[in-house]
């Protein structure tokens, strides 16, 4: 294992993919890619979401998606005070 050697952050998220997306040890993946163990625990802290997190942020992304075609398809009304006022 190389000392002070700098991996890109798309490197460390494969590498923490490898783990939590297709289920390797930590040690298969550290003795495959060459890193400690120690480093890929860091970049799991890193970069990995709890599942409760992940589906927090797709129900987040979905209602969003939900509001933007919401106001697409409505067309906006918009009504001034002075309007309001001279209708009273």
């Amino acid at each position: 294992m190389p000392i002070g050697v700098r991996y890109t952050e798309e490197f460390k998220r494969d590498a923490v993919a490898q783990i939590t997306d297709r289920g390797y040890s930590v040690k298969e993946v550290a003795e495959r890619l060459g890193v400690c163990t120690k480093s890929l625990y860091g970049w799991k802290r890193q970069f990995h979401k709890p599942a409760k997190e992940r589906k927090q942020e797709t129900t987040d992304s979905t209602e969003v998606r939900r509001l933007k075609a919401e106001t697409v398809a409505s067309p906006l009304i918009v009504t001034s005070p002075i309007m309001l006022d001279t209708y009273s």
